[in-house]
């Protein structure tokens, strides 16, 4: 609205023109269209939420709070070695390995004969006979086999399981270092270059607008060019975001869990 009431002024004041009305006139028009359009997916996002979580939420709801700016640097060994050490479905594969060596130890001990002692006294002619031994049952020939190679087969398979989850959440764990650390340079760029002089050009902008200047087109470019780089820095920031989220994943942590708490 500030750029049409220049846009109005210079008219009137015999410097503008009615074209520069019209630009000012129309960027305004796609200025609140993109708002409402913003608005809208913002609205479809936080309704995709509430039904992933499961719950009904009054329609007054609201998402409160920022963009979470922690984002240290990670050593992608130490988030392997918490990965392997806590990620939920290695945990349980490993419990399931457990079983399996389990049975196949019973299954191991099954397979020796049920050995026990006999004794006996008897009398023969007058002559106290006395005579000991060992029984053990025919099943020595058996020894359950067919047991033990089930057994050994599930452990083996637990193995391979367990082999190829380790595997695959070390991959995670690499992927989630590689995209963060990524991200997290993108926002380091806009930080440290970026916003600098996106803060330069919208005063040195606004200096040259309120002194007569720029005439309005020129206005209209400077302005594109600064809301491409608010909306990269916000893209950057959600990629970063996107990134820290998945990094917590990779090693079983919470969602809420400080990322300092994760790397170090």
């Amino acid at each position: 609205s500030r750029l049409l009431d220049l846009a109005q002024r210079r008219l009137s004041a015999g410097i503008g023109t009615p074209l520069e009305v019209n630009a000012a006139t129309v960027r305004l028009a796609e200025a609140r269209r993109l708002r409402l359009t913003a608005v809208a997916e913002e609205r479809a996002a936080f309704l995709r939420l509430v039904s992933h979580l499961g719950v009904d939420l009054p329609g007054t709801t609201a998402l409160e709070g920022d963009l979470r700016s922690d984002a240290p640097p990670v050593v992608e060994e130490t988030v392997i070695s918490r990965a392997l050490a806590q990620r939920p479905d290695l945990v349980a594969e490993a419990r399931r390995l457990d079983a399996a060596e389990s049975s196949a130890r019973l299954a191991g001990a099954e397979g020796w004969p049920d050995v026990s002692i006999m004794a006996s006294l008897a009398q023969e002619e007058g002559t106290e006979l006395f005579s000991a031994g060992l029984r053990i049952p025919l099943a020595v020939f058996n020894r359950n086999q067919g047991g033990r190679q089930a057994a050994a087969a599930a452990r083996e398979r637990a193995q391979a399981r367990g082999e190829a989850i380790r595997l695959e959440v070390t991959a995670d764990a690499r992927v989630a270092v590689t995209l963060y650390e990524q991200a997290r340079a993108g926002v380091q760029l806009y930080d440290t270059d970026v916003l600098v002089a996106m803060e330069e050009s919208s005063a040195l902008m606004q200096f040259a607008v309120e002194s007569g200047e720029l005439a309005v087109a020129d206005v209209l470019v400077v302005q594109a060019e600064l809301l491409s780089g608010q909306m990269g820095y916000l893209d950057a920031r959600l990629a970063l975001a996107g990134a820290g989220a998945r990094l917590r994943a990779a090693v079983g942590a919470s969602q809420s869990a400080p990322l300092q708490e994760i790397v170090r």
